[in-house]
Formats: structure tokens, C-alpha cells, sequence
């Protein structure tokens, strides 16, 4: 068998060119992936343009030499490989998201979503991504790759506080929060909600994009602290008609806090305790 070579340029700063190559029996496969501009492939998905079947010797002798050329990248979920097509080079993308793709096209996928800073970051809000990504993924769910962890920050809730997020595109399949959910987001889990005190924090811009009555009632769905920290973080950010919607509904025994209870200062309205000092900073 004659390999073909293919001469690619690396990503990043060093541009010197780097060697891909392929054997005979990994071209059509190859070419194929490449004129679908594919992204993110499944073993099965391999086997069917291959014509062999998944579990077969010849294909996972054929992953195992794609790989090692950096054709395929092992992604966290097992059986997913990003695609590495000749125009990006030799190394894989570093997309997070195509970590995700794969874990949502899965067999028996986990309820998840992406949130807070990074949902914030890919919808616009936000100027700049968290180090790591945050995933809410259900705490029911049975299967969570363990290069899940390693690769996200990830917080687990339970499954019917999954809602209010949508894919960026009509081909995505991963759910990605909503202006609307994002205030959910920063109530729910306002630790991981970045620096709260900045009066330009990413639900500043978010507010403007908000759909107040479906985040009310979102936010009337979770109990009376959520209606609270929501109320009381639309009204700090400009979500004016968030605000509006949610005041009649705090309950008179309502307390929430963003930090230990009974410190820092009390809002009477929302009934909410501020140790942060949320909107307060430029």
C-alpha cells in the first residue's frame, strides 16, 4: 500500500508545514468527510461510509492510523472523533463546542445545556469566554464521559431546571441559554456568574434582549428566592420589564441571598440580602 501525502499548514504562530498522510483504504473516507465538511463523526457514521461494520478489526485499525495521523481527534464522549480536514492543518480546532455536538448526538444523550459566561460569550454578551465553559448536566443522567470534567466546568442540577436554551444554529444540536435564560442562570448560580459588582457585567447586555413575561414565569416556576434574586438582578441591570413583572410576586416571607445570610445590604422590596454589592462598580 502507497500512502499519499498531503502538505497542510500548522495552526498558530509557527508556521512551518507539517506531513498528512493517508493510505490507499483511507482515502474514500477521507474525501468523503472532506466534502461534507464534516466536524464531528461518530464511529458508526465511519462505518457506513466505509461499508464495514462498526465493531469490525478493519475499522478500528483505520481510526487507530487515522488518529495517529491527525486526521481524527478523540473527543470526551467515546465513539466521537472531531474531523480534521487538510485546510485546518494538523491540529484539531480546540472548539468546545464540537465536544459538545458530540455529547448531544450520542445514543441516550444527557439533558444539558451551555450557560452563564459561556452562553453569555457565544451569544454576544460577553466580551471575553470563562477559562472553562460551564455545562449544566441533569444529576439523573446516567452517562457523563469522564473527559467531560477535564474539559468543562461542569455544574449538576436537577433536570427541570434544564429550560431556556436554544442551539446558536438550525444544524447545532447543542443548547445554548438565552438572554432570558441567563437571568435564570446568574440566579440560580451566582458563584459562577463572574463579577457581579461590574455595572458592565454580560446581563447588562443580555437585559436588552430579555423576554420578560416568559422569564417571569420561568423565574415564578423556581420559588419565591429565584423570583427574588431574578427581580433583584433585572432590576440592577436594566431589565426593567423583567422587574416589573416579577414585583407583585415576591412572597412576604421571601429571604434570598447572594452570599451568607443576613450580611451585607438588604433590599425591602425583593427581600434579597446583597453582601456582593451587585451593579455597584464600573
Amino acid at each position: 500500500m502507497r500512502n499519499r501525502d498531503m502538505m497542510a499548514p500548522m495552526n498558530g504562530a509557527n508556521m512551518s508545514r507539517v506531513r498528512k498522510t493517508y493510505g490507499r483504504s483511507a482515502a474514500p473516507l477521507i474525501e468523503e468527510l472532506e466534502a461534507r465538511g464534516a466536524s464531528v463523526v461518530s464511529m458508526d457514521e465511519l462505518a457506513m461510509i466505509k461499508g464495514v461494520p462498526a465493531g469490525s478489526r478493519v475499522l478500528r485499525s483505520l481510526v487507530t492510523r487515522l488518529i495517529e495521523n491527525g486526521w481524527l481527534v478523540p473527543l470526551a464522549r467515546q465513539g466521537m472523533y472531531e474531523f480534521v480536514p487538510l485546510r485546518v492543518g494538523q491540529y484539531s480546532s480546540g472548539d468546545e463546542l464540537r465536544e459538545l455536538e458530540a455529547l448531544a448526538r450520542g445514543s441516550k444523550a444527557p439533558p444539558f445545556q451551555l450557560a452563564l459566561g459561556s452562553a453569555a460569550f457565544l451569544r454576544g454578551y460577553a466580551e471575553t469566554a470563562p477559562t472553562l465553559s460551564y455545562v449544566l448536566v441533569s444529576k439523573r443522567a446516567g452517562i457523563r464521559p469522564p473527559g467531560l470534567k477535564e474539559r468543562f466546568r461542569v455544574i449538576r442540577t436537577d433536570p427541570d431546571r434544564l429550560f431556556g436554551a436554544e442551539p446558536l444554529r438550525a444544524d447545532s444540536r447543542v443548547p445554548v441559554a438565552t438572554a432570558s435564560r441567563l437571568f435564570i442562570d446568574a440566579a440560580l448560580y451566582w458563584k459562577h456568574a463572574g463579577d457581579l459588582r461590574s455595572r458592565n457585567h454580560w446581563l447588562a447586555a443580555a437585559a436588552v434582549d430579555v423576554t420578560a413575561k416568559r422569564a417571569a414565569a420561568w423565574a415564578q416556576r423556581l420559588g419565591p428566592s429565584v423570583v427574588s434574586r431574578v427581580g433583584f438582578l433585572a432590576e440592577r441591570f436594566g431589565a426593567r420589564e423583567l422587574a416589573k413583572l416579577l414585583a407583585p410576586h415576591v412572597a412576604r416571607r421571601a429571604s434570598a441571598s447572594f452570599g451568607p445570610r443576613g450580611q451585607g445590604g438588604y433590599d425591602e422590596g425583593w427581600h434579597v440580602y446583597d453582601p456582593i454589592g451587585i451593579g455597584r462598580s464600573l
